[in-house]
């Protein structure tokens, strides 16, 4: 039997993408922490969206037109996948898992 394989992208909405950018360590080996990077510039809000998503920030938050918003296809492979899960398991073990890093979980975990 054939196993199946992971998408090699994942189409992410704009909450779980901030989010995400959120949680992601600021540090790790130099190997990883390319990565890392890599995957924070494809999560990150292009010019694009901020105009056509009215995207501001308010008292410490960002708000926008969720009416107008598409999620976006992010690039995916097992290494950004491995990242994101042990980010993920650490926050769990921690007990610092909020609402927003529930619906991450669920893709990821």
């Amino acid at each position: 039997m054939a196993t199946k394989s992971k998408p090699k992208t994942i189409t992410m909405s704009v909450v779980n993408r901030l989010t995400l950018l959120g949680i992601l360590p600021k540090e790790e080996d130099i190997i990883r922490m390319r990565t890392i990077r890599n995957l924070k510039m494809d999560l990150a809000l292009d010019d694009d969206e901020i105009r056509d998503l009215n995207i501001v920030q308010e008292d410490g938050l960002i708000k926008w037109d969720r009416t107008k918003e598409k999620p976006k296809e992010i690039p995916m492979d097992s290494v950004r996948r491995g990242v994101i899960k042990e980010t993920l398991e650490k926050l769990n073990k921690e007990k610092k898992v909020t609402d927003q890093i529930i619906d991450l979980w669920d893709i990821f975990c």
